[in-house]
């Protein structure tokens, strides 16, 4: 309360929207996440339109840079231009923060600004904390866990972007691209996001293991969750103390992955027929 009345010398449009957020976050957590995802969506499509954001420094249309921004912020990987051609170097740059906001998770940011709004979560934030996230088991382990997904995000990025960096930097012209390189691919791909600054995508590095492993690598621990990470980091490897969703996603993960590569080894000894396909197609729709 002192501190608005320290603050009464400032305009009211600028208290407004602070005292909005301040009000929204205590009330509705839901709703915060919801406008956060909103407005970073509104943010990056904003820096896309930007003119210094094109290759050619022309703006780009809208339709593009919303599809591009929003493609990114859910880490979906849909494009509806060549990311390698469309976009300059700071368009990239803008995409690439725009996957770690996504990767991070929009109620993951939520509540981080919540905190930092309130100075607190409060009970209906920690609440929503533990029901979107997981892994706490007391509300007073929600700051905990949050500092947890965060640190555990960036640490894994860094071991993919170190173990990216000497293969890029022998195949570049100039190494700082060798570095954006991996920087880029390390972060998209532990947050699953399936852009690619190269044209063709990775099919440039076909048969280069340097690159096409961590890269694997990333892309499959990134499906994990944070739930599965939290389990992991709490209970090590005591399968006993896991919850049924870590064993779940652990197992299921690993036979779709063992059961695809051993698939997509055999297809091309196989001539499949459309109407093979079909049943299969239709039952995977069905279950989503």
């Amino acid at each position: 309360m002192a501190r608005d009345r320290g603050m009464r010398w400032l305009p009211e449009t600028v208290l407004r929207p602070g005292r909005y957020l301040r009000d929204l976050a205590k009330r509705s957590p839901s709703r915060m996440a919801v406008l956060i995802f909103f407005l970073a969506a509104v943010l990056f499509s904003g820096l896309l339109t930007l003119p210094v954001s094109s290759a050619d420094g022309r703006a780009a249309p809208l339709q593009d840079a919303v599809f591009t921004a929003t493609s990114a912020v859910t880490v979906t990987g849909l494009t509806s231009v060549d990311t390698a051609t469309q976009w300059s170097f700071f368009g990239q740059v803008v995409i690439l923060l725009a996957i770690q906001a996504g990767g991070l998770g929009i109620v993951t940011i939520a509540l981080l600004l919540m905190r930092a709004v309130t100075r607190h979560l409060g009970v209906r934030g920690k609440l929503f904390a533990q029901q979107s996230i997981g892994g706490a088991s007391k509300l007073g382990e929600v700051g905990q866990l949050l500092r947890i997904v965060v640190v555990t995000t960036l640490t894994i990025e860094a071991i993919l972007v170190l173990a990216l960096v000497p293969r890029f930097v022998m195949i570049e012209e100039h190494w700082w691209e060798g570095l954006w390189n991996a920087l880029f691919y390390g972060i998209s791909a532990f947050n699953n996001a399936g852009f690619s600054i190269h044209e063709g995508g990775l099919a440039p590095f076909d048969g280069d293991l340097w690159i096409l492993v961590p890269i694997m690598i990333g892309v499959f621990v990134g499906s994990f969750g944070f739930p599965v990470f939290l389990t992991l980091i709490i209970h090590k490897w005591h399968r006993r103390k896991w919850s049924l969703h870590t064993k779940l996603t652990l197992t299921t993960t690993t036979i779709l992955l063992a059961v695809g590569a051993l698939a997509w080894g055999e297809a091309p000894r196989v001539s499949w027929r459309p109407v093979q396909l079909a049943p299969a197609v239709a039952v995977t729709s069905s279950r989503a």
